[in-house]
């Protein structure tokens, strides 16, 4: 049987949509020459999920900064935000909170696919996902350091499905703090295999409670995810926060592709979770 290591991921932040305008500053003998900085037209951020978890699911709005005002991301009120099935199920979402949007009766499915659609401003999104059957590990287990015998190794184990597009996220939580780490994985180079995904950026002690959700989704969920991980950098040198939050690098080439129409920012994903818990000793 053909196992794999699927090696550490770069650290990363919870992203920060900015737009960063370029300035040049030309200096000579003689002369200083300045262009100036603009503010940067600001574009809606949509994100949310419906997952076969019991509700409520939320839906987040905002939108972007510019330059002058760094960490200023105005909430959206007032939006209509809807969440639909392709069965004839569809419920309204109700604004709690300046931005935040909550459903109170629509329940997840596996199979289903979900559209979300928001009208704001006089403009209108929607973003479609299908919810998958759910991946499942076969088991997470720890293993002690040959060379460090108070440290521990968490790794889980599972089949990768035959001619099944699998796209999952393991949010890794140690007593409670989900982790920094991003661990991504898709299927397109193991499918069929059966993989042993150690989650190598992690230290783990006896008697830490290990919980790990294991996210499905769909490609586009996967790719929104997964370039995040490719544009955003993490700064070794800031403190970290246990919600995966920080400074994001500004001046990135591009955003994380979105399954959002009408150039918005964010995704919107149809995800199923399921929870493994051990306690290492």
């Amino acid at each position: 049987m053909l196992y794999k290591s699927i090696k550490s991921m770069k650290k990363m932040h919870t992203f920060v949509f900015c737009i960063l305008l370029t300035a040049a500053i030309c200096i000579s003998c003689t002369d200083v020459i300045t262009v100036d900085l603009n503010t940067a037209e600001p574009r809606i951020v949509i994100e949310g999920v419906i997952t076969d978890q019991p509700g409520p699911y939320r839906v987040t709005i905002h939108k972007t900064t510019d330059y002058f005002k760094p960490g200023d991301f105005p909430p959206v009120s007032g939006a209509v935000v809807r969440i639909s099935d392709n069965t004839g199920n569809s419920e309204l979402l109700q604004e709690t909170d300046t931005g935040i949007y909550i459903t109170t009766d629509i329940q997840g499915v596996s199979g289903k696919t979900y559209t979300l659609s928001v009208e704001s401003e006089g403009e209108n999104y929607t973003a479609f996902s299908t919810m998958p059957e759910a991946l499942e590990l076969d088991s997470l287990t720890f293993f002690a350091d040959e060379d460090y015998p108070d440290e521990y190794s968490v790794v889980c184990f599972f089949q990768d499905r035959v001619d099944i597009e699998d796209y999952i996220r393991l949010k890794v939580f140690k007593e409670g703090v989900l982790s920094q780490e991003y661990y991504l994985y898709d299927d397109r180079l193991t499918d069929g295999m059966y993989i042993d995904y150690e989650f190598f950026e992690e230290t783990f002690y006896s008697g830490n409670e290990i919980k790990v959700d294991l996210l499905t989704f769909d490609r586009s969920v996967y790719e929104y995810f997964s370039t995040l991980w490719n544009i955003v950098t993490y700064d070794e040198g800031e403190d970290d926060d246990d919600d995966g939050g920080g400074e994001a690098l500004w001046g990135q080439p591009a955003n994380p592709l979105s399954n959002l129409t009408n150039n918005a920012l964010g995704y919107f994903g149809a995800v199923t979770v399921k929870t493994y818990t051990i306690i290492i000793q």
